[in-house]
């Protein structure tokens, strides 16, 4: 779809449901003052700048700053800044996101001021309601089909199929930084009888693996998937869709993780951080970004992350060509959610990334 047009279909919905009493309670105000927004950047800045900054500008008379950077290193920023934040909305993936929490940096969320907090998924209300889940996104398998019929291998249904001696050398990751990495060997953890953030023998074990390469970023990986070069890896489902769109010859599927779930659901968590200068306007943007529009028009613009609520759903079973492509509905049930809140695996996370980056990444 072109972006001009869905910049005039997500500004038109949003005026739309203001003036008609619906979902979104944003009040337009003179002087709405400025809303520091800390997000990721490429193709995800560009669109919430579209499908969330224009609307929600338009609606509140409010300047939104946008900064884009990692999740480590909002993380890092906050933590260092204590309650001075730079920002008044952040993103933060996990493990880093209940890093924060933990520490106490995260505002909690009143339900009075963010009433599309009710609209949540049980699976993706935070803890505390210390920010919000985004949005929803999966983990899984990317894999040449080709190949895989040249060498006479079925289609990989567990994480563990990424060990055959068959694909020794054509087997890409990214570093342990990528959410994909992290359920491959939650995985690994969960055969080995061990909790899925512990770590210790996953890593023994997946380091006897011949890796083809380990990028640092997910642009690299799929480059080396487009080229030929790595054969399967796993990847978050955008990233594979955004290959199959392009003709590759290539198939995306959510492994067995040993118990009893198909794949990885993760959600990207939106914060208010303690401290922001302007928390009102931070809980009008939660609000605004939980609402039934800015869910959709989310799903439509950055293609595979999935809504949080499930007022969607009715929708979404009349629109395949979305609905095929994001995490939604069974999948989401069917999943596996990776949960960091325990203070222990928090600690010892950078002592994996230690290992893996002297056991695996060697």
């Amino acid at each position: 779809m072109d972006w001009r047009l869905m910049r005039r279909m997500a500004i038109s919905a949003a005026i739309v449901v203001a003036l008609t009493g619906g979902d979104v309670i944003v009040a337009r105000a003179q002087n709405g003052g400025v809303l520091r927004f800390g997000t990721y950047g490429g193709t995800m800045l560009e669109g919430q700048k579209i499908y969330l900054g224009e609307p929600f500008e338009a609606l509140t008379g409010a300047k939104i700053q946008w900064t884009a950077a990692t999740e480590e290193v909002f993380a890092n920023k906050l933590i260092a800044a204590g309650k001075s934040p730079a920002y008044d909305v952040v993103l933060l993936d996990d493990p880093w996101y209940s890093l924060v929490r933990v520490r106490g940096l995260a505002s909690k969320l009143d339900p009075a001021k963010v009433p599309n907090l009710n609209k949540v998924q049980k699976l993706f209300r935070l803890p505390e309601d210390m920010g919000s889940c985004l949005f929803s996104f999966s983990s899984g398998i990317v894999y040449n089909k080709n190949k895989f019929a040249e060498l006479g291998l079925p289609p990989p249904t567990r994480w563990q199929d990424l060990a055959s001696p068959k694909l020794s050398g054509h087997v890409g990751t990214q570093t342990l930084a990528a959410t994909p990495v992290k359920y491959f060997l939650a995985a690994y953890a969960i055969q080995l009888g061990d909790t899925p953030t512990k770590w210790d023998r996953a890593i023994d074990e997946v380091a006897k693996i011949k890796f083809q390469s380990f990028s640092a970023g997910i642009a690299d990986l799929m480059a080396k998937i487009e080229a030929g070069d790595v054969w399967a890896a796993p990847i978050v489902g955008s990233r594979a869709y955004a290959l199959i769109e392009k003709g590759l010859p290539v198939e995306y599927v959510l492994p067995e993780n040993g118990n009893g779930t198909k794949g990885g659901i993760s959600c990207t968590p939106i914060v208010v951080p303690k401290g922001s200068t302007n928390a009102a306007l931070g809980e009008k943007m939660l609000n605004f970004a939980l609402s039934p529009d800015a869910q959709l028009m989310q799903a439509t613009a950055i293609s595979a992350y999935g809504p949080v609520i499930s007022t969607l759903d009715p929708i979404l079973e009349k629109a395949p060509k979305i609905a095929d492509r994001i995490p939604w509905g069974k999948v989401v049930t069917n999943g596996f959610r990776l949960s960091w809140d325990s203070e222990a695996d928090l600690d010892r996370f950078s002592e994996y990334v230690e290992a893996w980056n002297r056991k695996v990444q060697k």
